[in-house]
Order: structure tokens, then sequence, then C-alpha cells
């Protein structure tokens, strides 16, 4: 099956999301990332980017929240705005490993925080500095089939790789824009070849490189313009070998084939959540005034920045910070800045 025809499957399924910006329960407020355990349930991370004056009833919007595919929401765990145990002030990014624990970064705490699957804090780790081991604002992170654990140390400019209790390992990379060299790097994951995919923020572009980072590719800008990269969050790599993009700041989704070829881009297709409707269905006139807006405007010609289109035109992306694919092949988009995830059928 060639690469196009594969695409032609990638359609749109649904919207997952309603804004919730202070309290418990159903909703989002700004999620970063996405992570599903073996059962196949939808952990969110809420980050909840806040005024700089923090409010004690912020505390309770920075949370991971739990769902699966059909929109029941079962629960949420972690709080914030702290330093104790299960506390976040700036998660970024998770993923599980093989024992069903949930791996949390936080860049401000500089740590990583696992939990169990029923959301229970297990431990933590994380010194902040610049010395082999020690993080500074850690980011992304991805745990391959050895439950290695290699985490996007943007400030440090590097990837560390460590044993799932934190045990440090390896590293490699410095600042720069060669080959290997990164400027913030965010996001990072692990193709089912075991290769380490890295979204080389500021130098706009997508490194890959071998489980002991050795380099071995690089995706972006300075191989094909037509990629058009700005400063890219996030990488996801489906079995095939074809590459999915958060290009962040076009606020779309670049995919590319393994050669690195651009073959799709997504704007975004975003429908009514379930739990918008449910909304909804408690009022009316809400919904009335939204059917009677316009939604996808035709915009002057002074909006013609990728963010003045995105902010206006709501179906579309507006900070797509993360890209994820579930076990069923689904194509998650997280969006920061309209409380939501779109999905895909790939």
């Amino acid at each position: 099956m060639s690469t196009l025809k594969k695409l032609d499957k990638l359609e749109y399924l649904k919207t997952i999301g309603i804004v919730n910006i202070g309290t418990n329960g159903v909703g989002f407020s700004n999620p970063y990332d996405i992570a599903f355990s073996s059962d196949n349930r939808a952990f969110v991370i809420n980050r909840h980017d806040a005024p700089i004056n923090f409010r004690p009833e912020d505390a309770s919007a920075i949370r991971v929240g739990v769902l699966n595919y059909e929109e029941e929401y079962l629960g949420e765990f972690g709080y914030g705005f702290g330093k104790g145990d299960g506390q976040f002030r700036l998660p970024v990014a998770m993923d599980f490993d093989s024992q069903d624990r949930l791996y949390v970064t936080d860049e401000l705490n500089n740590r990583i925080t696992a939990f169990n699957s029923s959301g229970e804090y297990l431990f933590s780790w994380g010194t902040h500095g610049k010395k082999l081991g020690e993080i500074d604002g850690p980011a992304g992170i991805a745990i391959d089939n050895e439950d290695n654990v290699y985490i996007s140390d943007q400030n440090n400019h590097r990837i560390q790789k460590f044993t799932n209790n934190g045990q440090f390992i390896s590293s490699w990379g410095s600042f720069g824009c060669g080959n290997g060299e990164f400027n913030m790097p965010w996001g990072i994951s692990v193709d089912h070849k075991g290769d380490i995919y890295v979204a080389d923020w500021r130098n706009d572009r997508i490194q890959q490189f071998t489980a002991d980072g050795d380099f071995k590719s690089i995706y972006g800008n300075n191989v094909n313009d037509d990629i058009n990269l700005n400063r890219p969050s996030s990488v996801v790599v489906d079995d095939s070998g074809i590459l999915y993009i958060a290009d962040w700041g076009n606020h779309k989704v670049k995919i590319l084939n393994k050669n690195g070829s651009l073959i799709s881009v997504l704007n975004g297709e975003a429908t009514l959540s379930k739990w918008a409707k449910e909304w909804y269905g408690k009022l009316p006139e809400q919904l009335e005034t939204r059917e009677n807006a316009n939604l996808m405007p035709e915009l002057p010609r002074q909006f013609s920045t990728p963010y003045q289109k995105s902010a206006q035109t709501e179906p579309y992306f507006w900070g797509p910070v993360s890209v994820k694919i579930d076990t069923n092949q689904r194509l998650y988009v997280v969006e920061s800045l309209r409380h939501r995830i779109q999905v895909f059928s790939i």
C-alpha cells in the first residue's frame, strides 16, 4: 500500500473537550498532552496557563483528567500549584511504561513524577542543574519497550536517558544547529523500531536518533523548504514510518513520509464534542447564538498570520501542542488554546 493510499484513510472522527478553567470535573484547561493506559483509558494533562497572580482556586485546574474514547469522564488526580508529592507547577508531557505507570514531566519543578494507573502517587525524581543526570526544564518524555525513559532536557539543549526509576544512563546533544545539536528540544517519541524522534523546537526541525543517541536523520526546513516548520512541539511516528508533527507555530499538523517529503497538512475540522452538546442542551439560547455565529469567517487582509487565521476560525487547530497515536490507530491532536482534542483515523 502506498503512502498516498494510506493517507486517503486519514479522516476526522470527533472532537473531545470543553473548557473548564477553574474546577474539577469534565473539561480541560490548557491541555498539553495525552497518554493511553493498557486498558485504553486516556490521560490528559491540564496545565492551566494561569495568570501571573496565581489564585488558590486555580490549583484544582492543574491536574490529570481520565476519560475514554466514548467521552465518559472517569476522574482526575494530581493538583497544583506546588512542590509536594503528586503536585505540579508546569506539567508538560507524559508516557506510560510497561508496568502501566504514568510518568509526568514538570518543567518548573524540574522533575518527573510517577503515578500508577489509578492515579496514586508513587515517586518522583529530578535534580536541577547542568551536570549529567541533572535537568533544567524537562519537557517531552518517551519510554521505549525496555522501559528506558528519554527526557527532552530543554534548557540544557540535550536528551537524557534514564531507567524508569530515575537512574541516569546516558546523554547526548548540546546547544547549536548542527546534526545532533539542539535549541530547546520539546517533544520526543520512540518508534516501533526503537529510534528516537525529537521536536527541535527553536531549530524548526525534527531529528532522528538511535536509542543510544547516534544521529540518523533530519526532517524540516533545511531539508525541504516546502515543509516550513515553525516551532514544532511534538512528533509521533506510525508503524509504517509516517511522521505526524504538531507544527505549533503554524497551527497545523504536518505529515511527512519516511523520506522526509511533505504528503499532507491538517488544518483542523473540529465539531462540537459530546460534552459541549450536553452543556448546550442545558442552555439552548447559547446554542442558538453559536449557530448564528460565523465560525469560519472570510478574514480581512490584515489577518494574515497562522495565529490570526486559527484564532478567528473555530474548527481550525489553535495551539496544537501534542500528537499521539492510540492502539486503534487513531491520531489525537491536543489543542492547548481551545481546550480540546481532535481525533483522526490513520
